[in-house]
């Protein structure tokens, strides 16, 4: 006998739809976005997700490198959560070790900051710069990579790297690319009005100074908008935990 569907709250379908978007989410974020810091009320929706098996944890399963007794539990949609808000079931798989860093990444970015961003599908992104085409593959392939939008008036959309490679291929690819999407009208006319452009997270506040700079004389200096901040993500750590300063795994 099949079970019914649960009855969800709002609430507990909106964080659903947020771990689907981000691919994984921790407990900071998800307090940050829908309950205002409420440690109680997020704790209960996180239970009641993983009661009806719509969610899974994975405890101690980001980490600070530099201290171990630093962690955080993520959490990522199961099949069965996909299938509940009819995402791809692709999301329903747990993420492996490349995966892990560039989402949290992206996450907190997007999440953690007085000012929000989301983290787009290909879809919106699309809906964005080419609302008439009606072949997804031939667009896609226009906008390959990940992509955050910074809401408002004057919007930006930005094409968002988490990079593990050094500096300098970093910026090597960064030029390539928006080499290339100028090439293409839509996106030339979003890099001209500022709408489109490169976001660059990384760990290190040395790094980001040394990518500012080098990416000024690459991108800035050609009208490309770009910006390069600081996220957790690292790359660095072993055993596939992902590491940032936090607090104790809840």
């Amino acid at each position: 006998m099949v079970k019914p569907a649960p009855t969800l709250t709002p609430k507990q379908i909106a964080i659903l739809r947020h771990i689907a978007r981000y691919q994984i989410s921790v407990r900071p974020a998800i307090n940050q976005v829908f309950f205002n810091d409420n440690s109680n009320g997020c704790a209960q929706a996180l239970a009641a997700l993983k009661k009806y098996k719509l969610i899974e944890s994975h405890k101690h399963g980001v980490a600070d490198a530099a201290d171990p007794k630093s962690r955080f539990t993520f959490y990522n949609l199961t099949t069965t959560g996909t299938r509940l808000i009819g995402v791809t079931s692709s999301r329903g798989k747990p993420p492996g070790p490349t995966s892990i860093p560039r989402s949290l990444a992206i996450l907190w970015h997007c999440c953690m900051r007085t000012h929000q961003s989301h983290r787009l599908e290909a879809r919106e992104v699309r809906s964005i710069f080419f609302p008439e085409e009606t072949s997804h593959d031939d667009v896609d392939q226009k906008l390959d990579g990940f992509h955050c939008l910074s809401p408002g008036p004057k919007y930006q959309v930005w094409n968002t790297k988490v990079p593990k490679a050094a500096l300098a291929e970093t910026v090597s690819e960064l030029k390539k690319l928006a080499s290339s999407a100028r090439e293409i009208p839509q996106l030339a006319e979003g890099i001209a009005l500022k709408r489109y452009g490169y976001l660059v997270l990384v760990e290190s506040r040395e790094v980001q100074k040394q990518l500012i700079a080098e990416l000024a004389k690459a991108l800035g200096s050609r009208g490309v908008a770009f910006h390069v901040a600081c996220a957790p993500g690292s790359w660095r750590v072993k055993s596939g935990e992902v590491g940032f300063r936090g607090r104790r795994s809840r």
